[in-house]
């Protein structure tokens, strides 16, 4: 006898958003129980354990598990912003944290560039999506925002 079953179906269109803003579409990070928005066509390699690269345009930011414990709101944004204007500080969704700010850069000297950092705790660690330039940083921000959990993020990486 046939029963009703359930179906959850999920399309994801990547194309353009209004005006040339790329649409970015959801990707895990490995098996680490994270996912990022990232551009139509652009993929995630993991060539180290721990450490997730996003191939497939630039800048694009580092994301990384930190083995730390997750910072408070003040220490991330005193350690990423130090010397630099603020742009953004937001809570994110699962006790995250998204810093941005503008400033000198303490590695390549006399150039402005743009810094970012988002947090998410995951028990005693966190995955940190990290980035620092001096082009285009609408988009790797956007990817660094999106940072979030799955389903579930017992880490397996």
């Amino acid at each position: 006898m046939w029963k009703p079953t359930s179906c959850l179906l999920v399309v994801v269109a990547c194309g353009q958003d209004d005006g040339a803003r790329p649409r970015l579409c959801p990707v895990a990070l490995g098996h680490s129980g994270f996912v990022v928005d990232v551009p139509a066509g652009w993929t995630v390699k993991s060539p180290i354990d721990g450490i997730y690269q996003l191939v497939g345009g630039a800048p694009a930011p580092q994301i990384i598990w930190w083995l730390g414990k997750m910072p408070t709101r003040v220490e991330l944004r005193s350690d990423t912003c130090r010397g630099h204007q603020m742009i953004e500080e937001q809570a994110l969704p699962g006790g995250g944290l998204f810093v941005t700010c503008k400033g000198p850069s303490a590695i390549m000297k006399g150039v402005i560039t743009t810094k970012a950092v988002a947090m998410l705790p995951n028990g005693t660690e966190s995955m940190r999506c990290q980035l620092e330039t001096d082009g285009a940083a609408d988009v790797p921000i956007r990817i660094c925002r999106s940072l979030r959990k799955r389903v579930s993020a017992a880490r397996s990486r």
